[in-house]
Protein backbone atom coordinates (compact mmCIF):
# COMPACT_ATOMS: atom_id res chain seq x y z
CA UNK A 1 0.00 0.00 0.00
CA UNK A 2 1.45 3.27 -0.57
CA UNK A 3 2.78 5.87 1.72
CA UNK A 4 0.41 8.86 2.98
CA UNK A 5 0.77 11.68 5.11
CA UNK A 6 -1.96 12.25 8.00
CA UNK A 7 -1.75 15.21 9.90
CA UNK A 8 -3.88 16.21 13.24
CA UNK A 9 -4.42 19.45 14.13
CA UNK A 10 -5.77 20.66 17.25
CA UNK A 11 -5.87 23.48 19.34
CA UNK A 12 -3.24 22.09 21.77
CA UNK A 13 -0.79 20.52 19.14
CA UNK A 14 0.03 19.31 15.90
CA UNK A 15 0.14 15.44 14.82
CA UNK A 16 1.70 14.58 11.65
CA UNK A 17 2.20 10.84 10.43
CA UNK A 18 4.12 8.99 7.51
CA UNK A 19 1.30 6.32 7.19
CA UNK A 20 1.22 3.49 5.44
CA UNK A 21 -1.57 0.71 5.67
CA UNK A 22 -3.32 1.18 9.45
CA UNK A 23 0.56 2.04 10.63
CA UNK A 24 1.94 4.86 11.57
CA UNK A 25 5.75 4.63 10.50
CA UNK A 26 7.32 7.88 11.72
CA UNK A 27 5.40 10.84 13.72
CA UNK A 28 6.42 14.83 14.27
CA UNK A 29 4.58 16.18 17.23
CA UNK A 30 4.85 20.05 17.64
CA UNK A 31 2.34 22.96 20.09
CA UNK A 32 0.06 24.66 18.20
CA UNK A 33 1.41 28.01 17.19
CA UNK A 34 -1.41 30.91 17.58
CA UNK A 35 -1.07 33.26 14.59
CA UNK A 36 -1.05 32.58 11.10
CA UNK A 37 1.61 32.80 9.63
CA UNK A 38 3.27 30.32 13.04
CA UNK A 39 0.67 28.28 11.94
CA UNK A 40 1.46 27.41 8.48
CA UNK A 41 4.98 27.67 8.93
CA UNK A 42 4.95 24.79 11.13
CA UNK A 43 2.73 23.18 9.36
CA UNK A 44 4.36 22.81 6.28
CA UNK A 45 7.82 21.94 8.07
CA UNK A 46 6.20 19.22 9.45
CA UNK A 47 4.46 17.89 6.43
CA UNK A 48 8.33 18.43 4.63
CA UNK A 49 10.01 16.19 6.67
CA UNK A 50 8.15 13.19 6.61
CA UNK A 51 7.33 13.78 2.12
CA UNK A 52 8.97 11.81 -0.87
CA UNK A 53 8.31 10.72 -3.90
CA UNK A 54 6.93 7.90 -2.62
CA UNK A 55 3.98 9.79 -0.68
CA UNK A 56 0.64 9.76 -2.63
CA UNK A 57 -1.43 12.32 -0.63
CA UNK A 58 -1.97 14.19 2.23
CA UNK A 59 -4.93 13.85 4.30
CA UNK A 60 -6.15 16.41 7.16
CA UNK A 61 -7.66 16.79 10.36
CA UNK A 62 -8.38 20.19 11.53
CA UNK A 63 -10.29 21.74 14.75
CA UNK A 64 -12.66 23.87 13.59
CA UNK A 65 -15.00 24.81 10.39
CA UNK A 66 -14.04 23.88 6.51
CA UNK A 67 -16.05 24.16 3.22
CA UNK A 68 -15.94 21.90 0.23
CA UNK A 69 -13.10 23.42 -0.95
CA UNK A 70 -11.21 22.68 1.78
CA UNK A 71 -10.87 26.71 3.33
CA UNK A 72 -10.38 26.42 7.16
CA UNK A 73 -12.83 28.65 7.81
CA UNK A 74 -12.61 29.21 11.45
CA UNK A 75 -11.91 27.33 14.55
CA UNK A 76 -12.92 27.99 18.49
CA UNK A 77 -9.65 26.77 19.58
CA UNK A 78 -7.32 28.02 17.48
CA UNK A 79 -8.87 31.89 17.27
CA UNK A 80 -5.84 33.27 14.33
CA UNK A 81 -7.68 30.64 12.26
CA UNK A 82 -9.15 32.96 9.75
CA UNK A 83 -10.63 31.77 5.92
CA UNK A 84 -7.39 29.86 5.63
CA UNK A 85 -7.35 28.67 2.10
CA UNK A 86 -5.22 25.62 3.00
CA UNK A 87 -5.95 22.92 0.77
CA UNK A 88 -4.80 25.17 -2.12
CA UNK A 89 -1.76 26.39 -0.12
CA UNK A 90 -0.43 22.73 0.15
CA UNK A 91 -1.10 21.61 -2.85
CA UNK A 92 0.68 24.34 -4.73
CA UNK A 93 3.76 23.52 -2.23
CA UNK A 94 3.43 19.93 -2.65
CA UNK A 95 2.07 19.09 -5.86
CA UNK A 96 0.10 15.87 -4.69
CA UNK A 97 -3.49 15.37 -3.51
CA UNK A 98 -4.69 17.04 -0.76
CA UNK A 99 -8.03 16.61 1.62
CA UNK A 100 -9.09 18.68 4.19
CA UNK A 101 -11.81 17.44 6.89
CA UNK A 102 -12.79 18.00 10.62
CA UNK A 103 -10.86 16.45 13.13
CA UNK A 104 -13.73 15.01 14.58
CA UNK A 105 -14.57 13.30 11.74
CA UNK A 106 -10.84 12.19 10.86
CA UNK A 107 -11.31 10.53 14.35
CA UNK A 108 -14.48 9.33 13.45
CA UNK A 109 -13.51 7.90 9.91
CA UNK A 110 -10.22 5.74 11.44
CA UNK A 111 -12.60 4.15 14.43
CA UNK A 112 -15.43 2.79 11.25
CA UNK A 113 -12.55 1.33 9.05
CA UNK A 114 -10.12 -0.24 11.44
CA UNK A 115 -10.93 0.91 15.24
CA UNK A 116 -13.34 -0.07 17.74
CA UNK A 117 -16.71 0.68 14.79
CA UNK A 118 -15.00 -1.74 12.61
CA UNK A 119 -17.74 -4.37 12.75
CA UNK A 120 -20.47 -1.33 13.10
CA UNK A 121 -22.58 0.06 10.34
CA UNK A 122 -23.07 3.32 12.37
CA UNK A 123 -20.73 5.19 14.08
CA UNK A 124 -20.48 7.97 16.27
CA UNK A 125 -16.95 9.61 17.32
CA UNK A 126 -16.91 11.72 20.13
CA UNK A 127 -13.89 13.85 20.99
CA UNK A 128 -13.04 15.18 24.16
CA UNK A 129 -10.72 17.17 24.39
CA UNK A 130 -9.19 21.11 24.31
CA UNK A 131 -12.97 21.23 22.88
CA UNK A 132 -15.58 18.85 22.28
CA UNK A 133 -15.96 17.46 18.71
CA UNK A 134 -17.83 14.58 16.95
CA UNK A 135 -18.43 12.97 13.79
CA UNK A 136 -21.04 10.47 11.74
CA UNK A 137 -20.37 7.83 9.42
CA UNK A 138 -22.73 5.45 8.20
CA UNK A 139 -21.35 2.68 5.45
CA UNK A 140 -17.33 3.30 5.94
CA UNK A 141 -18.56 6.92 4.31
CA UNK A 142 -18.30 10.18 6.52
CA UNK A 143 -21.37 12.37 6.67
CA UNK A 144 -20.61 15.79 6.20
CA UNK A 145 -23.65 17.72 6.27
CA UNK A 146 -24.47 20.44 3.85
CA UNK A 147 -21.72 22.57 5.65
CA UNK A 148 -19.42 19.93 6.91
CA UNK A 149 -20.83 20.77 10.06
CA UNK A 150 -22.31 17.09 10.59
CA UNK A 151 -21.93 15.68 14.40
CA UNK A 152 -20.72 19.18 15.78
CA UNK A 153 -22.78 18.36 19.29
CA UNK A 154 -20.17 20.42 21.37
CA UNK A 155 -21.52 23.68 19.24
CA UNK A 156 -25.20 22.74 20.15
CA UNK A 157 -25.83 25.35 22.56
CA UNK A 158 -28.46 25.40 25.51
CA UNK A 159 -28.35 28.05 26.68
CA UNK A 160 -24.31 27.70 26.20
CA UNK A 161 -22.42 25.17 23.76
CA UNK A 162 -22.72 21.85 25.00
CA UNK A 163 -18.55 22.01 24.46
CA UNK A 164 -18.17 24.35 27.78
CA UNK A 165 -19.51 21.63 30.00
CA UNK A 166 -17.94 18.62 28.48
CA UNK A 167 -14.19 19.78 27.72
CA UNK A 168 -10.94 19.96 29.47
CA UNK A 169 -12.23 23.72 29.78
CA UNK A 170 -14.77 22.29 31.89
CA UNK A 171 -12.37 20.61 34.15
CA UNK A 172 -9.95 23.49 34.54
CA UNK A 173 -13.07 25.82 35.58
CA UNK A 174 -14.28 23.14 38.47
CA UNK A 175 -10.55 23.16 39.29
CA UNK A 176 -10.26 26.38 40.03
CA UNK A 177 -13.87 26.73 41.31
CA UNK A 178 -12.35 24.27 44.41
CA UNK A 179 -9.16 26.27 44.42
CA UNK A 180 -7.26 23.18 43.66
CA UNK A 181 -4.14 24.62 42.68
CA UNK A 182 -3.38 22.70 39.67
CA UNK A 183 -5.95 23.32 37.14
CA UNK A 184 -4.81 20.78 34.23
CA UNK A 185 -7.21 17.99 33.19
CA UNK A 186 -4.38 15.66 33.76
CA UNK A 187 -2.97 16.98 37.04
CA UNK A 188 -6.51 17.57 38.35
CA UNK A 189 -6.99 12.97 37.58
CA UNK A 190 -3.78 12.70 38.84
CA UNK A 191 -5.06 14.01 42.27
CA UNK A 192 -8.23 12.11 41.63
CA UNK A 193 -6.55 9.19 41.70
CA UNK A 194 -5.30 9.22 44.95
CA UNK A 195 -8.67 10.36 46.37
CA UNK A 196 -8.77 13.95 46.63
CA UNK A 197 -12.61 14.52 46.80
CA UNK A 198 -12.63 17.84 44.78
CA UNK A 199 -10.70 16.31 41.87
CA UNK A 200 -12.56 13.55 41.69
CA UNK A 201 -16.44 15.48 42.02
CA UNK A 202 -14.97 17.57 38.82
CA UNK A 203 -14.23 14.67 36.71
CA UNK A 204 -18.28 12.83 38.09
CA UNK A 205 -19.61 16.27 36.78
CA UNK A 206 -18.10 15.73 33.57
CA UNK A 207 -19.18 12.59 33.36
CA UNK A 208 -23.22 13.40 34.26
CA UNK A 209 -22.82 16.23 31.41
CA UNK A 210 -21.39 13.94 28.83
CA UNK A 211 -23.81 11.58 29.55
CA UNK A 212 -26.51 13.67 29.03
CA UNK A 213 -24.89 14.84 25.84
CA UNK A 214 -24.43 10.95 24.80
CA UNK A 215 -29.03 10.75 25.62
CA UNK A 216 -28.77 13.69 22.45
CA UNK A 217 -26.63 11.89 20.21
CA UNK A 218 -28.50 8.63 20.52
CA UNK A 219 -32.19 10.24 20.41
CA UNK A 220 -30.80 12.13 17.14
CA UNK A 221 -29.04 9.15 15.69
CA UNK A 222 -29.56 5.98 17.18
CA UNK A 223 -26.14 4.72 16.43
CA UNK A 224 -24.77 1.23 17.02
CA UNK A 225 -21.54 2.61 18.85
CA UNK A 226 -19.82 5.83 19.84
CA UNK A 227 -16.67 5.92 20.55
CA UNK A 228 -14.80 8.42 22.49
CA UNK A 229 -11.61 9.67 22.15
CA UNK A 230 -9.81 12.75 22.69
CA UNK A 231 -7.28 13.83 25.30
CA UNK A 232 -10.19 13.49 28.52
CA UNK A 233 -10.37 9.49 27.25
CA UNK A 234 -7.34 8.91 29.27
CA UNK A 235 -9.27 9.47 32.51
CA UNK A 236 -12.14 7.62 31.36
CA UNK A 237 -12.16 5.83 34.53
CA UNK A 238 -12.87 8.75 36.45
CA UNK A 239 -16.34 9.27 34.32
CA UNK A 240 -17.23 6.25 32.83
CA UNK A 241 -20.03 5.55 35.74
CA UNK A 242 -21.45 9.13 36.30
CA UNK A 243 -21.62 9.33 32.47
CA UNK A 244 -23.91 5.89 31.80
CA UNK A 245 -25.72 6.89 34.95
CA UNK A 246 -26.55 10.58 33.76
CA UNK A 247 -27.11 8.36 29.81
CA UNK A 248 -29.64 6.13 30.91
CA UNK A 249 -31.65 8.65 32.98
CA UNK A 250 -31.87 11.02 30.04
CA UNK A 251 -32.95 8.37 27.53
CA UNK A 252 -36.90 7.91 27.50
CA UNK A 253 -36.35 4.25 26.07
CA UNK A 254 -33.98 3.49 28.27
CA UNK A 255 -34.71 -0.66 27.66
CA UNK A 256 -34.30 -0.77 24.28
CA UNK A 257 -31.65 1.08 22.99
CA UNK A 258 -28.80 -0.64 22.28
CA UNK A 259 -25.93 1.61 21.55
CA UNK A 260 -22.17 0.60 22.51
CA UNK A 261 -20.44 3.09 24.18
CA UNK A 262 -16.87 2.42 24.58
CA UNK A 263 -13.27 4.19 24.76
CA UNK A 264 -10.73 4.27 21.97
CA UNK A 265 -8.04 2.12 22.15
CA UNK A 266 -5.86 4.04 19.19
CA UNK A 267 -3.07 6.40 19.94
CA UNK A 268 -2.61 7.36 16.62
CA UNK A 269 -6.79 7.95 15.68
CA UNK A 270 -5.87 11.60 14.52
CA UNK A 271 -3.29 10.97 12.47
CA UNK A 272 -4.53 7.66 10.88
CA UNK A 273 -8.59 8.93 9.89
CA UNK A 274 -6.38 12.05 7.92
CA UNK A 275 -4.55 9.88 6.17
CA UNK A 276 -7.62 7.89 5.88
CA UNK A 277 -9.26 10.66 3.66
CA UNK A 278 -6.44 9.54 0.76
CA UNK A 279 -8.00 6.04 1.02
Amino acid sequence: MELRIGVDIGGSKIAAGLVKADKVLKKIVVPTPNTQSELLKVLINSIESLDSKEVKGIGLGVAGSIDKNGNWLCSPNITCVKNISLKSILQKRFKKRVEINNDANCFSLEEAIIGAGKKSRIVFGLILGTGTGGGIVIDKKLVNGADFLAGEVGMIGYPDNLEKYCSAGFIKSMASQSHINKTSPRDVADLAVKGNSKARKAYELLGENTGHLLSIIICILNPDIIVIGGGLSGSFGLFKKSMLKSMKSHLFYKKTHKTKIVRSSSRESGILGAAALIG
